[in-house]
């Protein structure tokens, strides 16, 4: 007779609780487990039913407050970053410094002064970084830490520019990160 879709999986919330008892500070997966089993709660409740279920889903309350925590979710579990103008900011600064990284290795890529030393026209990634592939004598043009080198003699290089430019991003998913913990002792 009702048709609805049925709960997500939730993982098991016993250890949450504990923390929340002992006034800890849960996670942004944890805080969505939480803002899922309160939102279906939620969409049941808003179901005509009939007998005894109506009578168990009248006992439920579920005060705005929670309501109001369940909206700081998309459905993919990420934070709703339009909710805190702060965290909103933060999230495009880093989706702006990772842009400024990957303009400024292209910028080398297609550069005609290094050309030359260039092995191929691509991004090596070594690690977490990348890398320009270069011959050597590539420091005639260009600044830049060598991070290793390759089978074949080769220079993964870090230009100095990207790198200054990797330590502002790191910087600003730092924020992005202490931004977000704090949210998560807010929801908490």
């Amino acid at each position: 007779r009702h048709e609805f879709d049925p709960p997500k999986p939730l993982k098991n919330l016993d250890e949450d609780i504990i923390r929340l008892q002992k006034s800890g500070v849960l996670t942004k997966g944890s805080l969505f487990q939480f803002a899922t089993l309160i939102s279906y709660f939620s969409r049941l409740k808003r179901y005509r039913f009939e007998g005894v279920l109506v009578e168990w889903l009248s006992s439920i309350e579920i005060p705005k407050k929670a309501l109001d925590f369940c909206a700081f979710f998309e459905d993919s579990g990420d934070f709703d970053y339009t909710k805190s103008s702060e965290l909103y900011n933060a999230k495009l600064n880093v989706e702006n410094a990772k842009k400024s990284v990957t303009r400024e290795l292209s910028k080398y890529l297609h550069s005609e002064k290094l050309a030359p030393y260039l092995v191929d026209r691509q991004l090596h990634f070594l690690g977490k970084d990348e890398l320009l592939l270069l011959r050597p004598g590539f420091n005639a043009v260009l600044r830049g830490k060598i991070v290793s080198r390759s089978a074949s003699g080769f220079f993964y290089v870090l230009p100095s520019s990207v790198d200054s430019l990797k330590d502002e991003l790191e910087k600003k998913i730092s924020h992005f990160e202490e931004l977000e913990y704090k949210l998560c002792k807010e929801l908490s």
